[in-house]
């Protein structure tokens, strides 16, 4: 299991912020399409937070997928790297739904993301499962009831096949999933109340 063991050493705040740093680097490395630059700060990055926080925290586990994708993105194809270019504009596009609080407009870039997710690194990958919980999320507060739990539960069970452990990323859509079901379950009566 991924669990949260605090690094040992005094400089705990002095780590953080070089980790933040080194992630914000690699980032930075991937989003100007430099893929082998980027998986040598991610092998660097990972192998100080497995020393600090051990080889099955959540911490790990998170570096450790941003390596494997960063990894595999090297080895796209230029139709592959299209594709990545596509969904990383839609994905901006789709921030600035969420930043004007257009959830409609978020759910529908949002599926259209999965599409293009899906296609790219297949439907049990690590990004298409986190964007079914994030559509789950979105027809939650759009009461789209039913087909968010169904998305939780996709996402719940892409990532549970990633060895997601108790990650916080999943412990949110179990909460989130749980929500959806008690408010069906709060919304059934006033539905059947209406039916009559």
């Amino acid at each position: 299991m991924h669990g949260n063991r605090q690094p040992s050493s005094p400089s705990h705040g002095d780590f953080q912020s070089e980790i933040a740093a080194l992630a914000e680097r690699a980032r930075q490395l991937e989003a100007d399409f430099q893929f082998d630059s980027a998986c040598e700060l991610w092998q660097q990055l990972h192998a100080e937070i497995v020393t600090q926080f051990g080889k099955d925290s959540w911490q790990a586990c998170n570096s450790g997928f941003a390596l494997a994708g960063s990894q595999a993105r090297s080895r796209y194809s230029d139709e592959q790297l299209q594709q990545l270019r596509s969904i990383r504009q839609l994905n901006d596009q789709l921030q600035l739904s969420f930043e004007a609080e257009q959830f409609g407009q978020a759910l529908s870039q949002s599926l259209q993301l999965y599409q293009l997710q899906s296609r790219l690194t297949g439907p049990q990958s690590i990004e298409v499962g986190q964007l079914a919980i994030q559509i789950a999320a979105i027809e939650s507060q759009l009461d789209q009831i039913e087909p968010s739990i169904r998305h939780f539960h996709e996402g719940i069970g892409v990532l549970k096949e990633h060895d997601y452990g108790d990650h916080p990323e999943l412990q949110v859509a179990y909460a989130g999933l749980a929500t959806a079901y008690a408010r069906k379950n709060s919304l059934s009566p006033a539905v059947a109340n209406q039916k009559q």
